[in-house]
């Protein structure tokens, strides 16, 4: 790495340092108020809510203390039957598998999401889920799958009138029509964008339509149309002073240009573009920034500047894969992490069955033989009528009372196999009591008519 490409990626740091404190502070002062509200709401959907908020904050800065604060919410939302919190969890859940880049726990839980927003009945929710579901499929790759969802959300937000979540949903829309190549379609989709913010005056949203229009006309090789649509985004832009999207516009009209060969123009826009890169240390910025300077350049003749340059965008490329492989080794080992916990969760689950079932087994033994010894002092009293003086009515009630406790005794004995054989169906339950008492019957017969002999003897 040369002197200059040092520089350009130590700058880059300390741009990313400062903007990443200029957030910290505001950020964590909210987060300390969330929880101090917390602590002081009682355990209801307001508390419900809160938690999803807090748990959202951590998404991106913390995401193991995220996914535990949405699984408080979710227990806390089934403890006292709050619906809403319950699908709002799951959409947690949801937004954390995407975020790790685990699609397929993210597709699931968004269902999830959805059949409960259904149960109750929350369109404004079930809109919410599938433009999750088709978010998630357009990250797979699945752009015939992500529009199915897509438009669905689309034709539920308009049925409860959500303007914003239209424009949002239409924004993805046009961009899966796009990666399918249907650029009438896309086209179409930010068109409708742009009607849409124009009436509500939403300069980003006008903006953005916009910069889609351009796109797409220029891949149409619609220049003029293409170059119309940019400098109107750029004058919105201007006017909000939002540095990425005017980095990405500036960019774009730098690369149009290129396509029609004004190469002095084309130059011009892609270092400005650069200088706002550079600014916000956006590193794939700067390297579509100094991979078209590089082409524009070697079309103009300037093969050494050209290729200095094109040493720099695959710096820049290096430091961009370097740093999403970084990322992408972090969610490994979240992902690692999160199935350890859950593995340990699981362990500690089963251990606290068995001790409970170790436990419930050492009480019954404990009550059979409780039982099993009434039963044989009571023999052992009948044994000894001959030898007392009672009353024949006392002796047959503790003959009958010794002889009842020994069948309730043995249908508990053999209650286990009796539901395992008859599945719990009463008839044959009923049945098998009925052979029991009439097997004891004939013994409590026996035992009466030699006791009673005893006594009169």
């Amino acid at each position: 790495m040369n002197f200059k490409s040092g520089l350009l990626l130590l700058l880059v740091g300390f741009n990313l340092l400062g903007i990443a404190q200029a957030g910290v502070s505001s950020r964590e002062r909210a987060q300390d108020s969330l929880r101090s509200l917390i602590k002081s709401l009682p355990e209801d959907s307001n508390q419900v809510k809160a938690l999803f908020s807090l748990a959202s904050g951590y998404l991106y800065t913390a995401p193991d203390s995220s996914l535990r604060l949405y699984g408080r919410q979710l227990k806390l939302a089934e403890a006292i039957d709050y619906a809403p919190g319950i699908a709002s969890a799951y959409i947690g859940f949801s937004n954390y598998h995407f975020v790790r880049g685990a699609y397929v726990d993210a597709l699931d839980n968004y269902f999830q999401a959805l059949r409960t927003y259904e149960s109750i009945g929350n369109k404004k929710g079930v809109s919410g889920a599938y433009m999750g579901i088709g978010l998630v499929k357009r990250r797979q790759g699945d752009f015939e799958g992500a529009l199915k969802y897509l438009l669905r959300a689309k034709k539920g937000f308009l049925e409860e009138q959500d303007t914003k979540h239209v424009v949002s949903t239409l924004v993805n829309i046009a961009g899966a029509y796009h990666k399918l190549a249907k650029n009438d379609s896309a086209l179409a989709a930010y068109q409708e964008v742009l009607v849409i913010t124009t009436k509500l005056q939403d300069q980003r949203g006008m903006a953005d339509a916009y910069i889609g229009i351009g796109v797409i006309n220029s891949k149409n090789n619609n220049y003029a149309e293409a170059l119309d649509s940019y400098l109107k985004a750029k004058s919105l832009i201007e006017r909000m002073g939002e540095k990425r999207s005017m980095m990405v516009v500036l960019a774009n009209i730098g690369s149009l240009y290129s396509r029609q060969g004004q190469w002095d123009a084309s130059i011009d826009y892609t270092e400005k573009a650069l200088v706002l890169a550079i600014e916000m240390g956006n590193l794939n910025g700067i390297k579509d920034a100094y991979f078209n300077k590089s082409e524009v350049l070697a079309s103009q003749g300037e093969y050494h500047k050209a290729y200095d340059t094109y040493i720099l965008f695959v710096e820049a490329k290096d430091s961009l894969f370097n740093e999403s492989k970084s990322k992408e080794i972090g969610k490994l080992e979240a992902k690692y992490e999160f199935e350890k916990a859950e593995s340990e969760k699981k362990r500690k689950e089963q251990e606290r069955r068995v001790a409970l079932a170790e436990e419930d087994r050492r009480r019954d033994n404990l009550q059979y033989s409780g039982i099993l010894i009434v039963l044989v002092v009571l023999a052992a009293v009948l044994l000894m009528l001959g030898k007392l003086s009672i009353s024949t009515q006392l002796a047959e009630g503790l003959i009958f009372f010794t002889f009842l406790l020994f069948f309730e005794f043995t249908l508990v004995l053999l209650d286990p196999y009796i539901e395992s054989n008859t599945d719990g169906a009463p008839a044959y339950k009923l049945l098998f009591n009925a052979v029991l008492a009439a097997l004891i019957f004939p013994l409590h017969s026996f035992f009466e008519g030699k006791l009673k002999q005893r006594l009169v003897s």
